[in-house]
């Protein structure tokens, strides 16, 4: 039986590895919330809280709504604040690009994000992101913003790979 280089093996089982992230994560975020460890307001490396503007960026990115995060940027929000998101450390950026939010993401490329910031877990991009979810516009904004198709996430999974597997 063949798999794809995104399979585990668990217990002579074949399974997803992104299942067994998930699964993985769902435990952690668990653990975490029962001994009160877990915050989704803390900056990058969970030591200072994040400011408000901050705050609003995250939540209109949250809620897609573009003009509440033109309003944060142009009020001097940080375009490329990391904060938990599912115990993951990621960008409004790469948020945007899963949820396949493309006028989140045009937005915020107007203000010159890092377009091959990684999550902290998996390493993804939010390039990675918008290919495995087949948000095309904003793999299209991505890509004209100089975003890397080569660049892998932890397991060594590129965006072109996903493409050519998803036939997008």
């Amino acid at each position: 039986m063949g798999y794809h280089s995104n399979h585990v093996i668990l217990n002579n089982f074949v399974v997803d590895y992104y299942f067994v992230k998930l699964l993985h994560l769902r435990n952690c975020k668990k653990m975490l919330f029962r001994k009160n460890q877990y915050s989704e307001g803390m900056a990058s490396g969970g030591n200072e809280p994040l400011s408000q503007i901050d705050s609003d960026l995250i939540e209109a990115c949250k809620n897609n709504n573009p003009e509440e995060v033109r309003k944060a940027l142009k009020k001097g929000a940080n375009v490329g604040v990391q904060f938990r998101q599912t115990l993951e450390e990621v960008t409004p950026l790469i948020l945007a690009s899963t949820k396949g939010y493309a006028e989140i993401v045009e937005v915020l490329l107007e203000f010159d994000p890092e377009v091959n910031a990684k999550t902290s877990f998996g390493h993804a991009t939010a390039l990675l992101q918008a290919v495995s979810n087949e948000h095309i516009d904003c793999v299209k904004l991505l890509l004209q913003k100089g975003a890397h198709v080569n660049q892998g996430d932890k397991l060594g999974r590129t965006p072109l790979m996903d493409a050519a597997e998803n036939g997008s």
